[in-house]
């Protein structure tokens, strides 16, 4: 045996027994031009069948994956994973990797099989595979904040799973994507050969920020999946929408999305310990709800709504055995056009019951003068109005304040009586310094307000702030 055969075989050898390659000794560079999809396969084919690692250094520069006028029928994949366990995982920091080279025109002018929810540009797809995952990566794509995906669109995503089954998401950034952080969604015979479900994929400690369409995003298809620990801020759809079975999200916080914080459909859906905060933007004024509800079997424990621009909770006709137990709902239906009336909205032949929990309708929307501030935490919102007690303005924490002309919403978070301002957050718009007179609070009436064969029962103590307890159509 010569040399050079006795090292490749020892090569080989080592790929099998250690199962961990660098991307960077298969050409990859952070100079913001090279596109990182040639050394990622290369990476991958390196791998043994039964897996391995794939490391991605992190690096003063930006890996980048191109796309050029991809399809639903030949999209454009940095690396598609059909092999078993195999992990990517940025070491030495967290690399950047940014998404280029489509747009929001171009996505709304594809339809050419079975659109909906599809990915035409994804930097990691698990198709039809078990086990393997995705670790700290941050991404970045190229969505300017402005216009809507079309329903039937396909999306660009970060991480897909299609058909895939264990796995395991987690110390992932997103940010200006053109679709999703992450999107799971079953096989589909029209693109895929075999029909499959996506089934206990895990989702943890992931971030995602002005994305184009949801933030993460378990299709229907899915089951048993599960996301926790998530900051959703600023989506053009929902921070996270789940539209399964058996798919649990916990401990998640969603602000500033624009059609609503969470949504939940399909069957047996759990929302666990959750803030759906300010949801719902000047662009999408007709939304901007905390938490949707279709389908049956939901179950909501333990969780704060506030300062949505619309419903705080609303139930899609139908919606039936939904359980709402030990929930804050209070100070929504602050968008500066929003007719809602109520805190929950439960639509005809909608049923709920609504254990231990306290709904607050009532006059909490007022018009303020202020005084808009930059700091170097952010921004801070000084009320002027003279003669108010500043222990007053702590009703309006975790709200809503919005001005119509320029479009600009705020987010308030902690009041500072002391100093007299609230700490708060730019969820749209772009405000400049100075006077304003801003909408913050609630327009909401009621507590609950059921269209005609809804069924919302109360159970444990009374809800506190029940102006009407329930109002029926």
């Amino acid at each position: 045996m010569s040399l050079a055969v006795l090292l490749h075989w020892l090569a080989g050898f080592a790929f099998q027994i250690g199962a961990t390659v660098n991307v960077a000794d298969f050409g990859a560079r952070a100079d913001g031009k090279t596109d990182l999809s040639p050394a990622l396969q290369r990476a991958y084919d390196a791998l043994p069948p039964t897996g391995g690692r794939i490391q991605i250094p992190a690096a003063r520069g930006e890996y980048v994956v191109f796309a050029s006028k991809p399809t639903v029928r030949r999209p454009k994949v940095g690396l598609r994973i059909s092999k078993p366990n195999v992990f990517v995982e940025g070491v030495g920091g967290r690399p950047t990797i940014r998404m280029t080279g489509v747009t929001l025109d171009y996505l709304n002018s594809i339809d050419d099989v079975s659109a909906s929810g599809r990915d035409v540009f994804t930097v990691f797809s698990f198709v039809l595979t078990d086990g393997g995952g995705v670790s700290n990566v941050r991404f970045v794509g190229e969505w300017n904040g402005e216009g809507r995906l079309r329903y039937q669109s396909p999306r660009a995503k970060a991480i897909a799973v299609i058909g895939s089954r264990g796995v395991r998401i987690r110390d992932v950034e997103g940010e200006c994507l053109l679709g999703n952080l992450v999107n799971a969604n079953p096989a589909g015979q029209t693109v895929e050969p075999v029909h499959r479900w996506s089934e206990n994929v895990t989702v943890e400690d992931v971030q995602a920020v002005r994305c184009l369409e949801n933030g993460v995003n378990f299709m229907g298809g899915t089951r048993n999946c599960v996301l926790r620990r998530a900051v959703l801020i600023g989506n053009g759809s929902c921070g996270a929408e789940s539209g399964g079975t058996g798919n649990r999200l916990r401990d998640l916080l969603c602000a500033g999305n624009g059609y609503a914080g969470v949504s939940l459909s399909q069957a047996g859906q759990t929302l666990e310990d959750s803030r759906l905060v300010a949801n719902g933007t000047a662009e999408r004024a007709e939304a901007g709800f905390g938490l949707v509800l279709q389908h049956s079997g939901h179950r909501v424990v333990g969780c704060d709504i506030r300062g949505n621009a619309h419903y705080g909770v609303y139930l899609y006709p139908g919606a039936t055995d939904i359980l709402l137990q030990g929930c804050t709902v209070q100070g929504n239906c602050v968008g500066p056009r929003s007719e809602a009336v109520a805190e929950v909205r439960l639509s005809e032949g909608a049923g709920a019951i609504l254990q231990d929990c306290s709904i607050v309708g009532g006059g909490k929307w007022r018009t303020v003068r202020c005084r808009l501030e930059k700091s170097d935490d952010g921004w801070r919102l000084r009320p002027t109005e003279a003669g108010t007690d500043p222990a007053a303005w702590k009703a309006y924490e975790q709200t809503q304040a919005r001005n119509v002309n320029p479009a600009y919403t705020l987010w308030l978070q902690e009041f500072d009586a002391g100093a007299g301002w609230f700490r708060c957050r730019v969820t749209s718009g772009n405000p400049t310094p100075g006077e304003a007179t801003l909408a913050m609070g609630s327009r909401a009436r009621y507590g609950v307000f059921a269209s005609a064969g809804a069924s919302p029962t109360v159970l444990g103590g009374q809800p506190v702030g029940f102006t009407v307890p329930v109002l029926r159509q």
